[in-house]
C-alpha cells in the first residue's frame, strides 16, 4: 500500500486557537481527508496535515524529509500562473524566501484560485448543505446554478471564489435568529466543512486536472 503524507494549506496549528477554531480545523482536516480517500481509492493510504498560511504549509513541505510527502495549497490566480507561484516564494518576502528543490516540485499540487472553487463547481452541494443545515431558502424559484456570479463561467477563472460563495450563500440562505431572519454568512473553517462533505469526489476529480494529477502521481 502506497504511503502520502499531505500538507494542506489551511486551519490552524495545534495550540495556536481557541477550542472551537480547533474544532472547526480538525472538522476541515477530516472533510479534506475524505475527498483524497475517496479520489485516491483504498489502496492509498493517507495523512493529512493542515498548515495554517500557505507560506507556514510551504515551508513545512520544503523541509520534510518523509517520502511521498506533498503539498496542496490554494493557487489564488488561474492555472497558467503556476509558475508565478514558485517564483511569488522567494520574490514576496526576499529577506525570509521559501526553496523548493526542483525534484520535489513536481509534488505540488493546487486548488486553482482557492479551495472554495471546488464547492462553486457543484452548486447542487450547496443546496444540499443548506438543507442539511435546515437554513431558510430564499429565492426558491432561483436555481443556485444560475446565479449570474457563475452561470456560464468557468469557475477556475473566478477570482477569490470565497468571496463569490459568500454572496451566493447570503443570496440563497437564511436562519431564524430572535425572531427575525439573518443572512447566512460564510466562513471558511465554520462552513467549509460541511460544504466539502457535501461534495461528489468523483464528480470533482472529473472537473479538476489538478486532483487529476495528484491521482496520477500516487494511485
Amino acid at each position: 500500500m502506497v504511503e502520502i503524507s499531505l500538507i494542506i494549506e489551511g486551519g490552524v496549528l495545534p495550540g495556536s486557537a481557541d477550542v472551537v477554531t480547533m474544532d472547526n480545523s480538525q472538522a476541515l482536516r477530516q472533510s479534506l481527508h475524505r475527498i483524497f480517500k475517496d479520489v485516491l481509492g483504498l489502496e492509498v493510504s493517507i495523512k493529512i496535515q493542515l498548515g495554517a498560511g500557505y507560506r507556514a504549509a510551504t515551508r513545512q513541505f520544503a523541509a520534510s524529509s518523509e517520502k511521498n510527502c506533498c503539498l496542496y495549497v490554494d493557487l489564488d490566480n488561474k492555472r497558467e500562473c503556476i509558475p508565478d507561484w514558485f517564483d511569488k516564494l522567494v520574490t514576496e518576502n526576499p529577506g525570509k524566501p521559501i526553496h523548493i528543490l526542483d525534484d520535489k516540485r513536481q509534488n505540488v499540487f493546487f486548488m486553482i484560485q482557492e479551495m472554495e472553487a471546488w464547492i462553486l463547481k457543484q452548486p447542487a452541494a450547496i443546496e444540499r448543505w443548506g438543507k442539511d443545515n435546515h437554513y431558510i431558502r430564499t429565492h426558491s424559484n432561483e436555481p443556485i446554478e444560475g446565479h449570474s456570479l457563475i452561470a456560464g463561467k468557468n469557475i477556475e477563472d473566478i477570482n477569490k471564489p470565497s468571496n463569490t460563495l459568500g454572496e451566493i450563500i447570503k443570496h440563497f440562505f437564511s436562519k431564524e435568529r430572535d425572531g427575525k431572519l439573518k443572512k447566512v454568512q460564510y466562513g471558511k473553517l465554520k462552513s467549509a466543512p460541511g460544504l466539502l462533505d457535501c461534495l461528489n469526489a468523483t464528480e470533482l476529480k472529473e472537473n479538476d486536472a489538478e486532483l487529476q494529477r495528484f491521482c496520477a502521481t500516487y494511485s
